[in-house]
């Protein structure tokens, strides 16, 4: 699914995003991104050891927020291209914010070829059941994109009004269940 950029941003000319998750045989999402166009204008994370980590979303980074359809409780991933990652729970809007416990871990791995940046994620379904054991998840897929002048873009399949926020609501556009089972 193609991300958009944020109203009023100036991404570098040419560059898209995209994202999209499905299930695996073994129990696992499997969360796709895919960055197209002048990679030489987007500064990636260098690798760094497996794990956890912290201020993923200050530089280029993948997320995935999952919100619970009857309640405010939601979570939220990060993945950076330097195969960290980030798993935090929210028991309302901005609000209540911890690590979540992510056993096993994510698994992050990146390729790039020539114009061409991709980064899948596999996270255990029961991660995020653990996480948040709710029946009904609405999925909002999103990307922070750091340029080489250290520029700031938002990219998410929905945006909300005013300033990016992946948190608000109006982001979370897809029912989990209707693309992993």
């Amino acid at each position: 699914m193609p991300l958009c950029c944020h109203a009023g941003a100036h991404p570098p000319p040419g560059l898209s995003v995209a994202a999209g998750v499905e299930s695996d045989a073994d129990g696992w999402m499997v969360f796709h991104y895919a960055l197209h166009g002048p990679l030489s204008q987007v500064r990636l994370p260098r690798p760094a050891p497996d794990g956890r980590a912290t201020g993923l979303w200050q530089h280029t980074c993948l997320e995935a927020f999952v919100r619970d359809v009857h309640g405010d409780a939601y979570v939220e991933f990060n993945f950076s291209p330097s195969g960290q990652w980030a798993f935090f729970a929210f028991d309302a809007y901005r609000a209540g914010m911890r690590d979540a416990r992510a056993d096993p871990p994510p698994v992050v791995t990146a390729r790039e070829a020539e114009g061409v940046f991709e980064l899948t994620a596999r996270v255990a379904a029961a991660v995020l059941r653990d996480a948040l054991p709710a029946r009904q998840r609405r999925l909002a897929l999103s990307a922070v994109i750091e340029d080489r002048d250290a520029r700031t873009t938002y990219w998410a399949l929905a945006h909300a009004p005013g300033k990016p926020d992946f948190h608000h609501a109006a982001g979370f556009t897809v029912n989990l269940e209707d693309v992993v089972s």
